[in-house]
């Protein structure tokens, strides 16, 4: 299981990925079929969503691989129905499948991340697989590496030596079904990148009085992160 453990066994991998996409599209191009209604973007679909699933096996995550899962079964829905010559109103429709993806990731993180929360030189911050509430408080001078995971649960994040925050921080958020909230001092603006399962992510218009940023990079599925102003 020593395959991406480095960084160059990942390059090969994902460049054999794109290499085999290639292949398909000139094939495609060539009038070769890959039979009824199985365009050439379902295959390529297809193949990085069965290496993305790959990856998480490999890494032995397999409270990651639902969603690879299920966006395999949405993307091959109906081919998979005219093949298998199924009733389409016994198949489930998108959402559900979706939902499910985010309920077993969610239910299999609950039950495997038996983590309590700790912090590790003012860093990480884990609340696995607990039903409560935790209130954090961050030197925000020294925000590199900031990460917080929360499964099931509430938190709070404050941040502390606000004068002391050089900017263009980063802080990244893994909520699952959990509720996360970030109090930002007012005259800090705030950048997100989001990957969003059926969460839910609210950080409300305002004026900001300084020129600093600071970047959330959530991954929220089916839970609700918010950001106040104070």
């Amino acid at each position: 299981m020593a395959i991406f453990r480095s960084k160059h066994s990942k390059a090969i991998f994902w460049g054999l990925v794109l290499i085999l996409a290639a292949v398909l599209l000139i094939l495609d191009n060539m009038g070769v079929s890959f039979g009824e209604g199985i365009s050439l973007w379902r295959i390529i679909g297809g193949v990085l969503l069965l290496a993305w699933l790959i990856c998480e096996i490999v890494r032995l995550k397999f409270a990651d691989i639902f969603f690879p899962i299920a966006f395999l079964l949405v993307l091959f829905r109906d081919p998979l129905i005219s093949i298998l010559n199924l009733n389409p109103d016994r198949v489930p429709q998108i959402w559900i499948i979706i939902v499910a993806a985010a309920l077993l990731t969610t239910g299999f993180h609950i039950i495997f991340d038996r983590k309590k929360t700790v912090t590790v030189n003012g860093h990480e911050v884990e609340t696995g697989g607990r039903i409560g509430k935790e209130t954090l408080y961050a030197d925000a001078g020294n925000l590199d590496g900031f990460t917080i995971k929360d499964h099931l649960g509430a938190v709070e994040l404050f941040f502390s030596k606000k004068d002391s925050y050089p900017g263009g921080g980063v802080i990244s958020i893994y909520d699952n079904l959990g509720l996360i909230t970030l109090h930002v001092p007012s005259e800090w603006n705030v950048v997100t990148q989001c990957s969003d399962n059926l969460g839910s992510i609210s950080v409300p218009d305002h004026d900001s009085t300084g020129d600093k940023s600071i970047t959330l990079d959530v991954h929220d599925n089916l839970g609700r992160v918010e950001v106040k102003f104070e």
